[in-house]
C-alpha cells in the first residue's frame, strides 16, 4: 500500500522503516537523503522523493497531496509528521494560530571557557539563564529567558543587540557577566504555544 509520510526526524525514520518493511511505499526519499539516511532508500518497496507540501485534499478514497513543486500524489494513507506547522494538521483541524506565552528567549554561542561540562541554570525574578558546553567544550550555548509583555516574533532567527541581553540580565553573578560580555551575536524569539490538535486522525490520515 502506498503511504505518504510528511516530515522527517529520527523517530519518523523508524516509522518509515517499519512501514517499508511491511509493504508500505513511503514517500520520504529526498528528506532521507538530506539527513544521511540513504538506507531508507534501499527498502524493497522503494521510497520516492518527498517535497514541501502545498495542499492536502481528503475524500472518501484517501488523500491527494500536492507538493510545492506542483506534483500530485494520490494515496489511501497520509501520515503527518511535519511538526507544529503541519499541513495535514491544518487540513484536519483548520488553521489555528499560536499564542504568545509572555516569554522571550535569547540564544547565543560563545567560545568555550574551560568550565565544567554540565548544564548550569541561574535564576532571577522573571528570568532565568541556562548554559552548557557544546562540541566537547569548544563552544558554550547560552539560552536566556525573560518574562515580558512585549511581543517578539515566533521563530529562531531574529537578530538582536547583545547589549539588550546584557541589560536584561544585569546583576546576575557567577560566570554570567563574563559570558554575556563575550556575546557578539545573539538571536531573540518569542515563545509561543500551539493549541493541542482537536483531531489526530481521520479517514486515511493521521498526525504523529
Amino acid at each position: 500500500m502506498p503511504v505518504i509520510e510528511i516530515g522527517f526526524d529520527g523517530a519518523k525514520a523508524a516509522a518509515a522503516l517499519a512501514l517499508g518493511r511491511n509493504g508500505g511505499v513511503v514517500d520520504q526519499g529526498i528528506e532521507a537523503r538530506a539527513v544521511g539516511l540513504e538506507a531508507l532508500l534501499d527498502l524493497p518497496n522503494g521510497l520516492f522523493g518527498a517535497l514541501a507540501v502545498r495542499q492536502i485534499d481528503l475524500d472518501a478514497c484517501g488523500a491527494r497531496v500536492t507538493t510545492a513543486m506542483g506534483a500530485v500524489h494520490e494515496t489511501p494513507l497520509v501520515l503527518g509528521a511535519d511538526g507544529l506547522h503541519s499541513a495535514l494538521r491544518a487540513t484536519l483541524d483548520g488553521q489555528r494560530e499560536p499564542f504568545f506565552t509572555g516569554q522571550v528567549a535569547w540564544r547565543a554561542l560563545i567560545a568555550g571557557d574551560g568550565g565544567p561540562r554540565v548544564a548550569q541554570v541561574f535564576m532571577g525574578p522573571g528570568r532565568h539563564l541556562v548554559s552548557y558546553p557544546l562540541r566537547g567544550g569548544a563552544l558554550r550555548n547560552i539560552v536566556a529567558v525573560q518574562e515580558r509583555r512585549t511581543w517578539a516574533a515566533e521563530g529562531w532567527n531574529h537578530p538582536d543587540d547583545p547589549a539588550a541581553l546584557r541589560d536584561a540580565f544585569a546583576g546576575f553573578g557567577g560566570p554570567v557577566p563574563g559570558w554575556l560580555d563575550a556575546v557578539r551575536e545573539v538571536f531573540l524569539w518569542g515563545l509561543f504555544r500551539h493549541p493541542v490538535a482537536a483531531r489526530w486522525q481521520g479517514q486515511g490520515v493521521a498526525i504523529l
